[in-house]
């Protein structure tokens, strides 16, 4: 479990933000969301196995969002996964802080050791999860930073309506929108003037 100081918003914008994913979670490489006829989303990811090694995976996902609760990734298509359901859970504490939690069924084709497997995922993980916590404490900073000061308006030093956009016509005379800011105590607006 991660403990997160962003609300469960901004975790749930962060981890639902599917084609920016492997710019911030370590062990992806690329992802892409595609919204199916049906409604659902389909994403496909290359994860990293050994950068050193230059390893990956790829895995299509079909992804089912419980909004702000929870993240249902199961597997459509993968070469080395004959199985794969990972889930994101999102809890609130009393104290008003977000938890994260992730768990991960996987079965991986023969020619990967399972013991590989589960060590691979115990090693990636925690930073996995302080990637996202990271993230939504940014992106929750951003969203919830105060507006700058207003300036204080000047106050005016005519009362008197200020003639504007005024234009000549044939046959003489002008004519010209008023703005009506003071024109009358309590009325506030544009008139024409003739």
């Amino acid at each position: 479990m991660s403990n997160e100081q962003a609300p469960a918003r901004a975790i749930w914008d962060v981890l639902t933000n599917y084609n920016s994913l492997h710019e911030y979670i370590p062990n992806i490489a690329a992802s892409g969301a595609v919204l199916q006829p049906n409604g659902r989303i389909r994403i496909e990811q290359v994860g990293v196995i050994s950068p050193a090694l230059r390893i990956t995976t790829r895995i299509v996902l079909e992804v089912t969002e419980e909004p702000y609760e929870r993240l249902v990734f199961s597997k459509v298509e993968s070469r080395e996964f004959i199985d794969f359901e990972g889930t994101y859970s999102i809890s609130r504490a009393l104290d008003g802080r977000s938890y994260l939690e992730y768990s991960v069924d996987a079965l991986p084709l023969p020619i990967l050791p399972v013991q590989l497997v589960q060590a691979k995922i115990r090693q990636e993980v925690p930073p996995m999860l302080a990637a996202v916590r990271l993230n939504a404490n940014k992106y929750h900073a951003l969203r919830v930073r105060p507006a700058p000061p207003r300036p204080t308006p000047r106050p005016r030093l005519s009362p008197q309506p200020s003639l504007s956009r005024a234009r000549d016509y044939p046959g003489g005379g002008t004519r010209g929108a008023v703005d009506g800011r003071c024109t009358r105590a309590g009325v506030s607006g544009v008139s024409q003037a003739t």
